[in-house]
């Protein structure tokens, strides 16, 4: 950890070899005169052993020798982490999950990141959220103490002394802090943690961010600096100016990583996540050739020429910018982009709208979002989703290989189940078939089908037009002897023929399908011959 030692002096009295003789003369033997020579100054600058000037000046109350800290990276609190994390006092569901995933304390939790937690079974990008603001409030109110830093006398963080522009804190937040009269680090420091939060009642994400902020620094909220730093904040300051000057470029860069870094892992949506990138570095007035270029805004997406023409560009600058922010997002993090493509994967096959809607749900998406674009950005960044959005009968629907061969497969059965039975359901269909039963696929797979009809207000029996139909066969050889019989009778005389043995069929379906073929009617209880009633030649009304 990065360190420097200066000498600070907050009392000059103007005859101090009077009233400080011994002062006096140590310093008189490596040649200082005034005390202002000795502020700011190094140890080493004296050139012999500090000790007795470091006793004299704080036994006569003018300064000391103060050690300054400064952390290279971020923190990681590693105080009283072994607390169940029911301490933090999350839902039912999210606490299930922690548990089934093992765990079980506030370390175990910590060493999780986004990603690796929203890999856990059921816990979703809601829960998440949640368990990251329960953190940071536990963190607010000192569960989580300052890490294990060993604080001798005299030493305290060098950011202690920066103004919030030079800590990376957000302008927004900037701004909120200054208008509840908090001027700067030193300053905010010294605040309680619930005076703070009071002036994010309007924005409570910035709130959420501020301790992970600061944590960059290993600064936390009610941790103030030591009594010597805020009793004596100016001379600090001017004593330790140089290394705040020398250190603030290499670290600005370093934090704006780190910050870069945490802003990304904790986006809320998925297009904060998307477009975060774009939005560095002054480059926001490519965004809505982005969003127009990969559908973000709704759409379909469009071609790099059609992008051009929109926006007065051409076609080859449209490739340069994507290709910028391509470089850009690619060094990235990116969690609810992976979220995203693997919660499709989980849920398909499933139509398209269900999948929009159901991300929207979760909480992944803030508003509307195609499918189509998310795979194509996916692509973008050689992520291969393993699903894709496919169109069959006006329907979109998303499956991978797998699912379109089962689709296919269940299509097949159901075209044989009405060749021979002349009508089915999606249980006896779904039993032929080697794949888990499942009524969402089922229903997907009948979505699909063209011309089919329900029988049942249930939707499980269906008709579909056939080559061979004995229902309708045996039904026409019925009504040809009598032309007008009820229902329940036709009925029977249905299921008396050889090729209906073991066939289940429920009156109200036989009754809809009678209402549905164009060469019979129903009246009250009795089915009537039409017109065009089928020959004894007939084999199917569809044919």
């Amino acid at each position: 950890m990065p360190t420097v030692s200066r000498f600070v002096i907050w009392e000059r009295p103007p005859d101090f070899r009077k009233t400080h003789p011994k002062l006096a003369s140590v310093l008189g033997e490596v040649g200082i005169e005034s005390l202002d020579s000795v502020h700011g100054r190094e140890p080493s600058f004296l050139g012999r052993d500090v000790s007795d000037i470091e006793r004299l000046l704080v036994s006569s109350h003018l300064g000391m020798l103060a050690h300054a800290w400064w952390p290279p990276g971020e923190a990681t609190p590693d105080c009283m982490l072994d607390q169940s994390v029911e301490v933090l006092e999350l839902n039912a569901r999210s606490s299930t999950c922690l548990s089934n995933a093992g765990i079980r304390t506030i370390r175990d939790l910590l060493r999780q990141s986004d990603n690796d937690l929203l890999h856990i079974k059921n816990l979703g990008r809601k829960s998440l959220r949640e368990i990251r603001e329960k953190l940071a409030i536990f963190q607010c109110e000192g569960g989580l103490p300052p890490p294990e830093i060993r604080i001798e006398p005299g030493w305290f963080p060098l950011a202690a002394l920066l103004s919030f522009e030079a800590l990376g804190i957000p302008t927004k937040t900037t701004r909120i802090l200054r208008q509840a009269g908090v001027d700067d680090v030193h300053d905010l420091l010294i605040r309680s943690p619930s005076e703070i939060q009071e002036a994010f009642l309007s924005d409570s994400r910035a709130w959420r961010k501020l301790p992970a902020q600061l944590a960059c620094f290993r600064l936390f909220l009610g941790t103030p600096p030591p009594s010597f730093v805020t009793a004596y904040l100016q001379s600090f300051r001017s004593a330790f100016r140089g290394d705040i000057e020398s250190a603030l470029p290499h670290l600005g860069r370093t934090l704006s990583a780190a910050l870069a870094r945490l802003q990304r892992s904790t986006a809320a949506y998925l297009e904060e996540e998307l477009e975060f990138s774009v939005r560095e570095e002054g480059r926001e007035r490519h965004l809505p050739i982005i969003r127009k270029l990969l559908g973000w805004d709704g759409g379909t997406g469009t071609t790099f020429e059609g992008a051009a023409r929109e926006f007065g560009l051409t076609g080859e600058r449209v490739r340069q910018i994507a290709r910028a922010w391509i470089s850009r997002f690619a060094g990235e993090k990116a969690v609810l982009l992976d979220h995203a493509i693997r919660f499709i994967a989980r849920r398909a096959p499933a139509t398209a709208n269900e999948l929009e809607a159901a991300l929207l749900h979760e909480g992944i998406l803030r508003t509307p979002f195609r499918l189509e674009s998310l795979w194509a950005t996916a692509c973008w960044f050689d992520i291969h989703p393993g699903w894709a959005v496919h169109q069959w009968n006006g329907v979109r629907f998303v499956a991978n290989t797998t699912d379109l061969e089962a689709i296919r497969n269940f299509h097949v059965a159901a075209r044989t189940g009405v060749s021979r039975f002349g009508v089915t359901n999606k249980a006896y269909v779904m039993a032929g078939l080697p794949v888990e039963p499942s009524a969402g696929f089922a229903d997907l797979c009948c979505s699909l089908l063209e011309d089919l009809h329900w029988l049942d207000d249930q939707h499980e029996w269906f008709w579909l037009p056939a080559a061979r139909n004995p229902i309708e066969k045996r039904l026409a050889k019925v009504l040809r002897a009598v032309p007008q019989v009820s229902i329940e009778v036709a009925r029977a005389g249905v299921l008396r023929d050889r090729h209906m043995d073991g066939v289940d069929l429920p009156a109200e379906v036989f009754r809809s399908l009678c209402e549905l073929l164009p060469w019979c009617h129903i009246e009250g209880e009795i089915v009537a011959a039409g017109k065009n009633l089928p020959q004894a030649h007939y084999r199917s009304a569809a044919r």
